[in-house]
């Protein structure tokens, strides 16, 4: 069975390119994120893992929320510094 590559996955977008660092500078660090998805999605990404060689779940739904995120421009505005200061302050990962 042949994998699908990672620009296959992620359309025509390579991974890297999608989860380029933030513009800020700072690095663009892991922070956790929890989320509930439905009972069908969960099973098709332990489908991916099981029969994908290298899938790595984490990578594909980094990405896959970045490659819809790019469909809302509203979502590239920066947020207001008193928002951010407040984000920051609730998660250390943030600061970095």
């Amino acid at each position: 069975m042949n994998s699908p590559s990672k620009k296959d996955l992620f359309g025509s977008a390579r991974l890297d390119e999608i989860t380029e660092p933030l513009r800020s500078g700072k690095p663009d660090t892991l922070v956790p994120y929890s989320t509930r998805i439905k009972r069908s999605t969960y099973l098709h990404l332990k489908q991916a893992k099981y029969y994908v060689a290298g899938f790595v779940e984490q990578d594909f739904v980094d990405a896959a929320i970045k490659a819809a995120l790019e469909k809302l421009p509203e979502a590239a505005q920066p947020l207001p510094p008193g928002h951010l200061a407040a984000l920051e302050k609730q998660n250390k990962k943030l600061r970095a």
